[in-house]
C-alpha cells in the first residue's frame, strides 16, 4: 500500500577547513564502504497525451565547495579505517533517526553494487539483517508488471474477458491491461474502501469487488494517473487464471534464483521484533498488489534483477505524473525525473501505515531504507539523500 512522496531534500552547509577534512574522511570511507555509483540513462520521457505536466522549476542543486586532498596513506590500512568510520557515520545518522523514545523503532539501509555483487546492510534498532520484511509494493508492483510482460499479455486488450461489463464491472470493455500497469484505469484504490481489521483475512477478489464491482469509476479510463492498489491486484488475478498457476507459484517461478526468500506473506515470517503486534490489518489485504516478504539482501536483488531485464526497457516508457513535474510513472515502477546532482533515477517507495521503505537505483547501486516504525516518508527519503550525497561528493576526488 503506498503513498506518494514528495518534498524538497536539503543538505548540511558545511564550512571550515577542518569540518572539510572531517568529512572528507568520513565522506571517502562511505565511498570505499558502499561501492560508487555511475549513473546511467534512463529511456526519456513520454508526454502523457492530454495531461501536461505543470512547469515547475527543477529543484536546486547544492552549490560544490572545492576540497582538501586526500592525503596517501597504505592501501589495506585506509580501508580499514574508511570502513571503520563509514560504519559509524552511517550508524549515528540512523541512530538520530529513528531517535531512542520507541523501543519498535528500527532502521535497515542497504545497498547492492551490481557491478562486484557486493551487498552492505547495517541496522540499527528493532530489525535485523536477515529478518523477513514487508516489502510491499516497492517490490511486489514491479514483480507483477515484470511478469504480465514476461508473460506475453497484450497490454491493449480488454479486461472485459476476466470482468465482464455483465457482471458489473464498470468501463471493463474499454479499461486495457495497460491502463493497469500505469495507474490510469480510474478504478478506485481499495485502501480507500476496506475495512482495516487485522484479525479478517481479506482477499484479492474481496478487494477487486469492493472497489470496483458495480461502483463509479474515480475518472474516464485513461484520462489520467493515479494510484490504486486494485489495479494490480487485477493483475495478479488475471496473471493466476492464464497462467493456471497460484500467485506464490508464479513468484517462485520466476523469482526463486535470484531472491529465494521472496514470497507471499503467510503471516508466519521472521518479521522485525519492533513490528507492530497486530499488524494494523490483516496480512493478507495487501494481496497482488503489496504482499510480498523477502529479506533485504534478496529485495534489492530481485529489484536490480528486473531493472538489467529486457522487459525493463519497456517498463521505463514513462508518463508524466501531472501533479508533480519531478515524477515519472512507468509499469510497475516509478522515476524521479532529477535526483537532485544525481539526474533521473528509478525509484519506489511505500507506505504501510505501520512502517515505511524507499529503494532507489543510481547507476548500478541499490539502495533500500526500511523502518519497523511510522515515520514520514519525506523524511526516509531525505535520509537517503543524506546518505547516498556523500559518496557523492567524493566523486569528484576519485577521477583521474
Amino acid at each position: 500500500m503506498r503513498e506518494a512522496a514528495g518534498g524538497s531534500v536539503s543538505t548540511a552547509n558545511w564550512q571550515g577547513a577542518k569540518v572539510w577534512r572531517t568529512v572528507g574522511t568520513l565522506a571517502l570511507g562511505l565511498l570505499l564502504y558502499f561501492g560508487l555509483p555511475t549513473v546511467a540513462p534512463v529511456p526519456d520521457a513520454k508526454a502523457f497525451a492530454g495531461q501536461p505536466a505543470p512547469a515547475k522549476p527543477a529543484p536546486a542543486t547544492p552549490a560544490k565547495e572545492s576540497m582538501p586532498a586526500v592525503n596517501p596513506v597504505a592501501p589495506s590500512a585506509a580501508l580499514s579505517e574508511a570502513e571503520s568510520k563509514a560504519k559509524a557515520a552511517v550508524r549515528q545518522e540512523m541512530i538520530r533517526f529513528i531517535g531512542r523514545s520507541n523501543i519498535n523503532a528500527g532502521l535497515l539501509f542497504g545497498s547492492y553494487n551490481e557491478r562486484s555483487g557486493e551487498v552492505q546492510i547495517l541496522t540499527e534498532g528493532a530489525i535485523e539483517k536477515n529478518d523477513d520484511l514487508r516489502v510491499a509494493c516497492p517490490i511486489t508492483k514491479p514483480c507483477v508488471a515484470y511478469m504480465v510482460l514476461k508473460h506475453g499479455l497484450n497490454l491493449d486488450s480488454s479486461i472485459n474477458r476476466w470482468f465482464p461489463v455483465e457482471k458489473g464491472y464498470t468501463k471493463a470493455d474499454t479499461i486495457t491491461l495497460r491502463m493497469l500497469l500505469y495507474h490510469t484505469s480510474g478504478i478506485r484504490d481499495f485502501a480507500r474502501v476496506v475495512k482495516i481489521d487485522p484479525y479478517r483475512t481479506v482477499t484479492p477478489i474481496e478487494t477487486i469487488n469492493l472497489a470496483y464491482q458495480n461502483q463509479a469509476l474515480d475518472f474516464m479510463p485513461g484520462a489520467k494517473y493515479q494510484y490504486s492498489n486494485t489495479d494490480y491486484n487485477i493483475l495478479g488475478t488475471i496473471l493466476a487464471q492464464t497462467s493456471h498457476k497460484s500467485f506464490e507459484e508464479l513468484i517462485k517461478a520466476y523469482f526463486a534464483s535470484v531472491s529465494p526468500t521472496l514470497r507471499v506473506d503467510d503471516g508466519k515470517g521472521k518479521y522485525p521484533r519492533g513490528y507492530s503486534t497486530p499488524w494494523p490489518y490483516h496480512w493478507s489485504t495487501s494481496g497482488y498488489a503489496g504482499g510480498l516478504i523477502s529479506t533485504a539482501e534478496d529485495a534489492m536483488k530481485v529489484f536490480s534483477y528486473i531493472t538489467k531485464s529486457p522487459e525493463y526497457q519497456q517498463m521505463t516508457e514513462w508518463i508524466k505524473d501531472s501533479e508533480k513535474s519531478n515524477h515519472l510513472v512507468g509499469m510497475g515502477i516509478f522515476a524521479f525525473d532529477n535526483f537532485h546532482e544525481f539526474g533521473r533515477a528509478v525509484y519506489y517507495d511505500g507506505d504501510m501505515m505501520a512502517n515505511q521503505m524507499f529503494i532507489i537505483k543510481i547507476g548500478d547501486v541499490i539502495y533500500y531504507f526500511h523502518t519497523t516504525h511510522r515515520v514520514m516518508l519525506e523524511d526516509l527519503i531525505d535520509l537517503s539523500y543524506r546518505v547516498i550525497s556523500l559518496v557523492g561528493t567524493q566523486w569528484e576526488l576519485r577521477r583521474p
